[in-house]
């Protein structure tokens, strides 16, 4: 994978790695102090530390690569003649950082032309930084990643996240009555970023999502195709930046649990 070096010279994932540090430093250092809340929508908070983590990211990777296209999802898209986008969520997970669950990360994903390169998200609380480059496998720090093994639903965990609005949130809710007896377990993590990754990894056998942006899934889809995984969204479209769903596992769970949806 080749992209122009920075203005420092470095590569463009040595300066999404730096991106991902700076905002795991600011996420720490923010996290048992005060912030201000609003809200976007209704049940769709965003704080104070959710823009200043924006802005310094923003910041670094303009310094160097000013020409790069941007979007992120506290700010208006900045759009460029550049092949390149930076695809950014600044903090996701934002509802449990505000009440005090450290259970949230910043990911960070280059794009060009629409075709995702490489990914980064990073758990500061755990120090666990998920990471792909197209075609060269995803990792866990230095560990290499697999989704799950498992064949059946019945020993399966299944990961999910309900989102803020009503019919999707009924999508998701519907999910869970439908198989809290077909699985081993549920688990609502509050982190879609997070839950695909922990997907890539083989800790969630099964993730979903009914509603989704491109910051939320970018590098996500990328670690579980790296990791041998199966990415579509919930119509069974293969994912991509411009999906709104996700379904992910490995290729036979996806099957049984995508014939069991209805």
């Amino acid at each position: 994978m080749e992209t122009p070096l920075s203005n420092s010279g470095k590569n463009s994932f040595e300066v999404a790695d730096c991106a991902v540090n700076l905002a795991g430093n600011i996420l720490t250092e923010r996290f048992n102090t005060p912030k201000d809340v609003n809200f976007k929508s209704e049940g769709n908070p965003v704080s104070d530390v959710d823009i200043e983590v924006e802005q310094a990211v923003i910041s670094l990777l303009q310094s160097e690569f000013p020409s790069f296209s941007i979007l992120s999802e506290e700010s208006p898209p900045v759009e460029t003649d550049s092949p390149y986008a930076w695809i950014i969520d600044p903090l996701d997970g934002t509802r449990n950082y505000i009440t005090g669950i450290p259970h949230f990360c910043t990911t960070i994903a280059l794009s060009k032309n629409g075709i995702v390169l490489f990914g980064i998200t990073y758990d500061p609380i755990r120090k666990e930084k998920f990471s792909s480059q197209k075609g060269l496998g995803a990792f866990l720090n230095q560990s290499p990643l697999s989704v799950s093994k498992k064949q059946d639903l019945k020993s399966s965990i299944l990961g999910l996240d309900i989102g803020y609005y009503a019919a999707h949130a009924a999508a998701a809710t519907k999910i869970v009555k439908d198989f809290q007896y077909q699985t081993q377990a549920i688990r609502i993590l509050g982190s879609a970023a997070l839950g695909l990754a922990y997907a890539a990894s083989g800790r969630l056998d099964i993730y979903c999502h009914f509603s989704l942006e491109s910051w939320d899934l970018a590098a996500g889809i990328l670690f579980i195709q790296e990791a041998g995984g199966m990415a579509t969204d919930i119509q069974l479209a293969p994912a991509d930046l411009n999906s709104k769903s996700v379904l992910v596992s490995n290729s036979i769970l996806h099957r049984l649990f995508a014939e069991q949806m209805t």
